[in-house]
Formats: C-alpha cells, sequence, structure tokens
C-alpha cells in the first residue's frame, strides 16, 4: 500500500479571462442551492452620450454647451465580475480577508510610527 504525501504543491495559473478590476463595493446574496452570490462593481459618475461645443469661426472647438449635453443621472455602479461559492468557501474567504485587514492595520500602525515619532518633553 502506497504512503500518503505529508505534502501537496497547488499550481496556479492564470485562466485566459483572469484580469484585475477595482471594487468599490459587492452586492450579492443566497442561490437557490443555498450558496452564495456576490457581485463586485465599481461607481463613478455617468459618461455623457452626447457632448455639444460650439464651432469658433477658426474651426477650432469651442465651450461645451451644457444645456444641449445628454447623461445619465446619478451614479454608475459598473458591476464588473460576479463569484459564485459554497458556504465552506465564504468561510474561508472571510477568515482571509480578516487576516489580511490585520495584517495592513499592523504595518500601518509602524508606518505611523515611524513617520511621526512622539517627542519626548524637556
Amino acid at each position: 500500500m502506497a504512503e500518503e504525501p505529508n505534502r501537496i504543491k497547488f499550481h496556479y495559473v492564470k485562466s485566459t479571462q483572469f484580469r484585475v478590476i477595482h471594487a468599490d463595493g459587492a452586492y450579492g446574496g443566497i442561490t437557490p442551492q443555498l450558496g452564495l452570490f456576490l457581485s463586485f462593481f465599481n461607481e463613478r459618475l455617468p459618461i455623457p452620450r452626447v457632448l455639444v461645443h460650439s464651432v469658433k469661426p477658426d474651426g477650432s472647438l469651442g465651450e461645451q454647451i451644457s444645456a444641449e449635453c445628454e447623461s445619465k443621472d446619478g451614479v454608475i455602479r459598473e458591476e464588473e465580475i460576479g463569484v459564485a461559492m459554497n458556504v465552506v468557501v465564504a468561510r474561508a474567504l472571510v477568515q482571509w480577508l480578516q487576516d489580511k485587514i490585520q495584517e495592513v492595520e499592523r504595518l500601518q500602525s509602524m508606518l505611523d510610527s515611524t513617520q511621526n515619532p512622539k517627542r519626548e518633553s524637556a
């Protein structure tokens, strides 16, 4: 009978759809199969659909005519990626995030103390 290995090697390979995104937030819920789904989004102001400018007598671009421009009202939340996971994976993700947050806070505290050393009174 073969012995169980006492270690395992994981190889990380980026899929052809891998990309880095910026997330300002996430939205999601419980799936019909009692899993979790969350969609990461970024926020921005709407990009104008139409901009209108006057044209100067010399043919160059003049001022923007705001009354004739078309754009959406409000804030755009552009969903970048959706992630579905089971509860076991979600708990591991929560723990990983908590660990990384604590690490960042510890590093930030160290950085703050070196940049703003307390001065002793004379």
